[in-house]
């Protein structure tokens, strides 16, 4: 059997055999619900240790990479429930999120879409694409 949709009995013939009958019970595949994250910065962030765990609220104050891999859309409900919750995050801690990709080894372009499709505006934009890395790492734009 490929793939079962509803719940089923069964038993096991063979010959003039007959095993007893048992009962599969089809279940909802399981989803990540809630992530607890801890959080330990580099000590030129002069930033302590902490830890965050929030169902609605990807990633606070971490780098927004994997949000568009196949297997976290899958997982997470959807390219629109992955919008959704980006957009909340990025909304409750503009300052805290950080674009970042796994380029070259993954594919950059659905990672810049996701941004780009939550349409922040310019400013918003910008601050995930590089000005909230310049602040985090204290680095100076010339």
């Amino acid at each position: 059997m490929a793939h079962a949709t509803e719940s089923f009995d069964y038993y096991i013939a063979a010959g003039d055999g007959r095993s007893s009958q048992y009962h599969a019970e089809v279940v909802k595949r399981p989803r990540i619900e809630t992530v607890n994250l801890g959080y330990l910065l580099p000590s030129y962030t002069a930033r302590p240790p902490y830890e965050t765990a929030d169902s609605d609220v990807a990633k606070t104050e971490a780098a927004v990479e994997e949000m568009a891999d196949s297997e976290v859309v899958e997982a997470t409900g959807g390219w629109d429930k992955v919008l959704k919750i980006l957009k909340k995050t990025v909304l409750k801690k503009p300052d805290n999120i950080v674009f970042g990709t796994d380029w070259p080894m993954c594919p950059i372009d659905k990672h810049i879409e996701l941004i780009k499709e939550m349409k922040l505006g310019t400013e918003m934009e910008e601050k995930i694409f590089f000005l909230n890395a310049v602040n985090l790492f204290k680095l100076e734009i010339l």
